[in-house]
């Protein structure tokens, strides 16, 4: 559970359950879920994370609006349960290339470390100290596109192209030495 305790609910199909966190990625045509925790009885769990398998909508009740959720066409959606005593289960649905194309992190503070770890196992050539320009420059470039979410989790969705990667940062780096080498013949 997250530490502010707050709970949402997702609505599908006549079936409620209490969700504190999730993800999603947001387009101009739909929001597709990528990660939910959700809450409720055996039945009431399997039945939404039912719903969403079979690329129907569930919608999220979330600060006195509404966001409708649902599966993409090209991927694959995981489920766990957990039981949580007195007729009570706790389930995690996930889409199973979250864990591919995503950075996910449950804090502020931790951004940046999962930022590096991710780059980390990248073919990509960078400074620790180059994190926060490189956030920067990695979502100005399209690689990294936020995901929207809520119970303060939070993430990218990233486009990985080592290559275009490189490239924008040797394009940013080569044009600094530029600069600098103007600055320098202008004093």
């Amino acid at each position: 559970m997250t530490s502010d305790e707050t709970f949402y609910t997702l609505k599908a199909k006549g079936v409620t359950c209490r969700t504190d966190m999730g993800l999603y990625s947001s387009s101009s045509s739909s929001n597709i879920l990528r990660f939910a925790s959700v809450y409720g009885a055996p039945q009431q769990v399997k039945a939404i994370f039912s719903v969403i398998a079979t690329f129907n909508e569930v919608i999220l009740l979330k600060d006195d609006s509404q966001v409708r959720l649902a599966r993409s066409y090209n991927s694959s959606l995981r489920f766990r349960g957990f039981s949580i005593g007195y007729g009570k289960q706790h389930g995690i649905i996930w889409d199973e290339k979250t864990g591919e194309d995503c950075i996910i992190w449950t804090s502020r503070d931790e951004r940046l470390k999962a930022l590096y770890n991710a780059l980390s196992k990248r073919k990509v050539p960078f400074d620790k100290a180059w994190l926060p320009k490189l956030e920067l420059l990695l979502g100005r470039g399209g690689f990294l596109s936020l995901l929207q979410g809520w119970g303060g989790i939070g993430g990218y969705e990233c486009s990985w192209d080592d290559d275009a990667i490189c490239d924008k940062i040797v394009k940013v780096l080569t044009n600094k030495v530029k600069r600098q080498a103007l600055e320098k013949a202008a004093a």
